[in-house]
C-alpha cells in the first residue's frame, strides 16, 4: 500500500510538473507575443513622432530663414532711417543757414518748415511769432503790385505754385498792416511733386531787395541829372577814349564846332584839334601822366576856321572798366580878342 501510495504521489507530482512546465511555456509565449505587439505599436508611434519631428525641423529651419531675412530687413530699415535722419538734419541745417527766406508748405498751405531768415524777412522778432499757414498771413500782410494794386491770397507766390506755377524773381511790395512797414521782395517759388506727379506742396524763397531798388532808383536819378546837365550845358562836353576816339558830344559842342556828333565820332580828335598847335600834344602827354589837364589850345571848326578854347579834361573808367576821358570846352576866342583890344588901347 505504501509503495502504491508513493507511486501515485510520484505520478501526481510528475503530472503537476509537466502541467506547470506547459503553463509556464504558454505564459512565456503569450508574454512574447504581447511584447512584440507592444513593440510594434511603440515603433509606429516612434516613427510618427520622428516624421513629425522632421516636419517641425523643416518648420524651424524655415522660421530661422524668415527670422534672418527679417533681421536683415530691420537692419537695412534702421540704416535707411539713420541716413534719412542725417539727411534731414543736413537739409534743415542748410535751410536754417541760408541768407534767403525759405518756407515749405504742404498741399493745404500749412507751413512744414521755414528758417529764421523767413521770420526776419516778414518782420517778425522770432520764428515762434510766425503764422502756421499761408492763409493766416493774409490777415496781417498785403502783397502789392508795382502799380499799388493789392493781390488776393490766391495770387501770392506759394498758392500759385500749389496750382503748378513756377515763379522766378517775381517782385512785390509787402505791407505789414499792423505796423505799416513796407519793403520790396524778390520771390522764387515752385511746386513739390510726389512720385505720381501730384502736387504735394510748394517751396518759396524770398529776399529783401529794398536797398537794391533804392540804390538803382538813386542811380537812375543821378544819371537823369547828369543827362540833363550834359544836354543843357552851355559848355561843350565831349567824351572820348584816350586814343582820341570820340564817343559822344553834346549839343553845345556841336554848335560850337559846327560838326554833328556822328561826324565827330567818325573824325575823332585829329579832326577837331588843330594838329599844328604844339599845345595839343602837351595836353595829351600831361593827361596820360597825371590823369587830368587844364589849359588852352586851338580847335578846328567844320568851316576850317580855328578857335581858341579853354578846356578841362580828365581820365576815368567806364562801367566796362575801360579808360574814358571827359573834356569840357569853352570858346574863349572872343575873350582873347577883347583882351587884345584892351591891351592895344592901353598901349596907344
Amino acid at each position: 500500500i505504501r509503495a502504491a501510495a508513493e507511486a501515485d504521489a510520484l505520478r501526481v507530482r510528475s503530472d503537476v510538473e509537466l502541467e506547470s512546465a506547459r503553463l509556464l511555456a504558454d505564459a512565456r509565449n503569450e508574454a512574447r507575443k504581447a511584447g512584440e505587439l507592444e513593440r510594434d505599436k511603440v515603433m509606429v508611434e516612434v516613427s510618427a513622432l520622428l516624421a513629425r519631428l522632421d516636419f517641425l525641423r523643416d518648420d524651424v529651419r524655415a522660421l530661422e530663414g524668415f527670422a534672418t531675412t527679417q533681421r536683415q530687413r530691420l537692419a537695412d530699415a534702421a540704416d535707411a532711417m539713420r541716413a534719412l535722419a542725417e539727411t534731414e538734419v543736413k537739409f534743415r541745417t542748410a535751410i536754417e543757414n541760408m541768407a534767403e527766406a525759405v518756407i515749405i508748405v504742404d498741399a493745404t498751405g500749412k507751413a512744414i518748415d521755414f528758417n529764421t531768415a523767413f521770420a526776419t524777412f516778414n518782420r517778425y522778432a522770432s520764428k515762434e511769432e510766425c503764422s502756421a499757414t499761408i492763409a493766416e498771413y493774409a490777415g496781417i500782410m498785403d502783397f502789392l503790385e508795382k502799380d499799388g494794386r493789392s493781390l488776393p491770397l490766391a495770387e501770392w507766390p506759394a498758392p500759385r505754385s500749389l496750382r503748378g506755377e513756377t515763379l522766378t524773381n517775381a517782385e512785390y511790395t509787402l505791407h505789414r498792416k499792423d505796423t505799416g512797414e513796407r519793403w520790396i521782395g524778390s520771390f522764387n517759388s515752385c511746386p513739390i511733386r510726389g512720385r505720381d506727379g501730384e502736387i504735394v506742396g510748394a517751396v518759396c524763397t524770398a529776399r529783401d531787395i529794398s536797398e537794391i531798388i533804392r540804390a538803382a532808383q538813386g542811380e537812375r536819378e543821378a544819371q537823369e541829372r547828369w543827362r540833363m546837365l550834359y544836354e543843357t550845358s552851355l559848355d561843350a562836353i565831349i567824351f572820348s577814349k584816350p586814343d582820341g576816339t570820340v564817343l559822344a558830344a553834346n549839343r553845345a559842342a556841336c554848335e560850337m564846332l559846327g560838326w554833328s556828333e556822328a561826324e565827330m565820332q567818325k573824325g575823332g580828335r585829329a579832326m577837331i584839334v588843330d594838329q599844328s598847335d604844339p599845345r595839343g600834344a602837351i595836353a595829351v602827354e600831361e593827361r596820360a601822366r597825371t590823369g587830368h589837364f587844364h589849359g588852352q589850345m586851338r580847335f578846328r571848326k567844320s568851316d576850317g576856321s580855328l578857335i581858341e578854347v579853354e578846356l578841362s579834361t580828365s581820365i576815368f573808367r567806364g562801367s566796362d572798366g575801360q579808360e574814358r576821358s571827359s573834356i569840357i570846352i569853352r570858346d574863349i576866342s572872343e575873350r582873347i580878342r577883347t583882351e587884345e583890344l584892351i591891351r592895344n588901347s592901353e598901349e596907344r
